[in-house]
C-alpha cells in the first residue's frame, strides 16, 4: 500500500546535514543503521535554506538547498531522507543534483511557474557579498539546470530622505483613548535612511498573490525592500520600497 510520511526537514548549520523528523512519531529519523547514534543527510556546507516540492507528471517530491559554505544550490530527492521509500528512478538511485554559485546564497526560494518550457519553475537565492540574486531553473524531472544560472543586480542606496512627517489629523488619538486623557499629538521629523554598506540582498519570499509574481528581497546593507516582477521569461527589477533602516 502507498503511505504518506509527513517530515519536518531541520538545518543543522555546523554539521553541513539536514535532519529529518517524523511528525507522527516526534522522533528523528536514522539516515544510517550501519552508524552508531543518529545519524542525518549530508547536504553540502553550512545550508542557509530549504524548500519541499511536491512531485510531478515527471520526477519525484524534491528538496532545494541553499548552502553558504559550498556556494551551491543542490536537488535532493525527498525520499532520500526517509530510507524506508523508494527511489523514483528505475535505477535505484535517490536524485540529486547540483549548480555551484558565484558567492555564497543566505536565503532561498521557490517560483513556481508553467510559462518555463521544461520546468516546475525558478529556484532564487540571495547572494550578498556581490549585491546580486540568482535564478536556476528546476527541471520537471526535480534536477537543476546548470544553464540556466543569471545573475541581477540590485538598486543602489536611496539619494533622499523618506518617513517622517506628522499625525495624521483625520485618525487621531482620541478615537482610541478617553477624551479626557488624550494626549499632545506627536510629531516626528524627518531623517535621513540608515546606511549600513553596498546592497546586501539577505533574505527573500516570493508574493504568489500579485499579478504578475513578485519577488520581494530584504537588504542588510541599505534601506531597501527590492522587488522584482517575473514576466515569464525573467525577472525584471521594479521599483522598491524605501525604509528607514536595512532589514
Amino acid at each position: 500500500d502507498l503511505r504518506y510520511v509527513h517530515l519536518a526537514l531541520v538545518t543543522q548549520w555546523a554539521r553541513g546535514q539536514l535532519a529529518a523528523v517524523n511528525l507522527e512519531t516526534n522522533l528523528p529519523i536514522d539516515s544510517s543503521k550501519l552508524i552508531p547514534g543518529y545519524t542525518y543527510v549530508n547536504v553540502g556546507v553550512s545550508p542557509t535554506g530549504i524548500v519541499a516540492l511536491d512531485p510531478s507528471t515527471s520526477g519525484p517530491a524534491i528538496t532545494l538547498i541553499a548552502s553558504y559554505g559550498s556556494r551551491r544550490i543542490e536537488s535532493v530527492e525527498t525520499g532520500t531522507f526517509y530510507p524506508e521509500s523508494e527511489p523514483f528512478s528505475e535505477e535505484g538511485l535517490y536524485l540529486r543534483s547540483a549548480v555551484t554559485l558565484p558567492d555564497a546564497p543566505t536565503d532561498l526560494a521557490f517560483l513556481p511557474s508553467d510559462a518555463v518550457d521544461g520546468a516546475r519553475g525558478l529556484a532564487i537565492v540571495t547572494l550578498p557579498a556581490s549585491s546580486q540574486i540568482a535564478t536556476v531553473r528546476v527541471l520537471d524531472d526535480g534536477t537543476l539546470d546548470e544553464g540556466s544560472l543569471t545573475l541581477y543586480a540590485v538598486q543602489d542606496a536611496p539619494l533622499a530622505s523618506i518617513g517622517g512627517g506628522t499625525v495624521d489629523e483625520s485618525a487621531p488619538y482620541e478615537r482610541i483613548c478617553p477624551l479626557d486623557r488624550a494626549p499632545e499629538l506627536a510629531t516626528a521629523d524627518a531623517r535621513d535612511p540608515l546606511i549600513l554598506g553596498p546592497a546586501a540582498p539577505h533574505r527573500l519570499k516570493v508574493d504568489l498573490h500579485a499579478n504578475p509574481p513578485t519577488i520581494l528581497v530584504a537588504d542588510s546593507g541599505v534601506p531597501f525592500l527590492h522587488r522584482f516582477e517575473f514576466d515569464g521569461t525573467a525577472l525584471i527589477e521594479i521599483e522598491a520600497i524605501a525604509t528607514q533602516v536595512p532589514l
